[in-house]
């Protein structure tokens, strides 16, 4: 199966209600730093009236926004911001008028039928755009015959099938779903002045969120200022289908996800690496990112010592490029390492970083893996570094290890993954490490209509 075309990446944090919602965004999108590399866009509306902004800096130039007049205007009702970076240059959220409202979307994941909505919109006389995925939601409700906005919002998620989570604004409410095979992580809080939402707890308890909670796949909810989110579930009962690379490398250490933490996961597939695939080396080293865990619970099995050996302040703002992670020789000078890394780490980067730790003067660099090599691309929506194989480097690990110039490589297998999700494995999302795919273009169909909508159109 292909890649989509309209696959998007990232994650957005939407605010509902309160007067300071819109200083307190560009807050909640640094929060999601780790899933970004420092693009990001926001919208805010007021009455019909939009402000979007798209900024190519930091979350600096995100806060340096929020004194614009419509940002103003807008008196902190509702906002809406993502930190992804746009895809063939189309925006990450899609905005315009529905039923003579002001309509913002923003959708990460991906549209897996979104060839075949865009045909059918096409056929019955929509003007679509190359504004991604999102847009094509906004069209469906447009031509929906549903009367108020939220059933014409429910109806047109209901036509879509994929692995995404999205948020929706207008002057009056924010709507977030999540798609009900839970590909993608979608987390909602309240404030004293409102509610919040967000691809990541931690973003919502920088704000200050209570009663975080972690949507379940499938389910729909209204957040309205003044008044309790409401739950809908328009979708029926679909299998499990959570991205394993939450737990690996996605979200923060911190977190967790679908009731399962990330620290143990990491910390158990360290430790059963370090059983399986022991190195005789001196210090064990971690690739700057989500590999700490995972490489203090090696060297630990290992019976060896754990150290940072890449300059801290050159990865604090969000990453490094390839040939930017330089080793520091008062660690490894003489030393035999052995460097853990993360299944979708960029290989030009881990390359880098055996050159970086033989320049500062290491005399063996091992490579482990704590979880499966990166087999294919995602095909959900995630983007993902080209794996190894894909770029030509060679299917066998031993043909990595010399592109690598590494003195050995070994990785974490599917059985020690699924061990260290326990039950969480069962349905998890494992394609691009060599496993099942969970959602085939067969399955790109939409469901029947649910008796949600009436004919008269009433409803939530």
């Amino acid at each position: 199966m292909e890649r989509s075309p309209l696959a998007e990446t990232s994650g957005f944090a939407a605010i509902a209600g309160g007067l300071g919602c819109t200083a307190a965004l560009p807050d909640a999108l640094a929060g999601l730093a780790h899933r970004y590399g420092g693009q990001l866009a926001t919208a805010v509306i007021a009455g019909r009236e939009i402000e979007y902004r798209c900024h190519q800096g930091c979350v600096c130039d995100a806060r340096g926004a929020m004194g614009s007049p419509t940002m103003q205007a807008a008196r902190g009702l509702l906002a809406v911001g993502s930190p992804g970076v746009p895809v063939r240059g189309r925006s990450p959220i899609a905005r315009g008028l529905v039923a003579e409202q002001a309509v913002a979307v923003c959708l990460t994941g991906c549209v897996h039928n979104g060839p075949a909505l865009r045909q059918a919109l096409v056929e019955r006389g929509a003007l679509v755009g190359d504004g991604g995925q999102a847009e094509l939601l906004l069209h469906l409700m447009a031509q929906s015959r549903q009367r108020t906005l939220v059933n014409r919002l429910v109806e047109g998620i209901e036509r879509i099938v994929g692995g995404f989570s999205l948020a929706l604004i207008t002057d009056e409410l924010a709507v977030v779903a999540r798609d009900p095979r839970g590909f993608r992580p979608l987390w909602i809080g309240a404030r004293v002045d409102g509610h919040v939402a967000a691809s990541d707890a931690s973003a919502l308890r920088s704000l200050g969120a209570d009663e975080v909670r972690e949507l379940a796949a499938g389910e729909v909810v209204l957040l309205e200022p003044g008044a309790p989110a409401r739950s809908l579930r328009p979708w029926g009962v679909f299998p499990r289908a959570a991205c394993a690379l939450e737990w690996l490398s996605f979200a923060p250490v911190g977190a967790s996800f679908e009731g399962l933490s990330v620290h143990p996961v990491r910390h158990r597939l360290g430790r059963a690496l370090a059983a399986s695939s022991p190195a005789q080396t001196d210090l064990v080293l971690a690739l700057p990112g989500a590999c700490a865990t995972a490489a203090l619970a090696f060297a630990q099995q290992a019976g060896q010592p754990f150290e940072i050996a890449f300059d801290p302040s050159q990865h604090s703002q969000g990453g490094c490029g390839p040939h930017e992670l330089r080793a520091m020789p008062a660690v490894v000078r003489g030393e035999r390492c052995t460097l853990v890394f993360a299944p979708d780490t960029p290989m030009d980067l881990l390359r880098g970083a055996v050159r970086g730790l033989r320049d500062a003067g290491a005399r063996m660099v091992h490579l482990r893996c704590f979880g499966p090599l990166q087999a294919s691309e995602c095909l959900y929506g995630m983007s993902l570094p080209t794996p190894a194989i894909a770029a030509g480097v060679g299917a066998e690990p031993l043909a990595l290890q010399g592109w690598l110039q590494a003195d050995s490589l070994e990785a974490a297998s599917l059985e020690q993954l699924t061990t260290a999700l326990g039950r969480e494995s069962t349905g998890s999302c494992m394609l691009c490490l060599g496993g099942h795919a969970p959602l085939l273009a067969r399955d790109a169909v939409a469901t029947p209509q649910l008796p949600l909508f009436g004919g008269d159109g009433s409803g939530a």
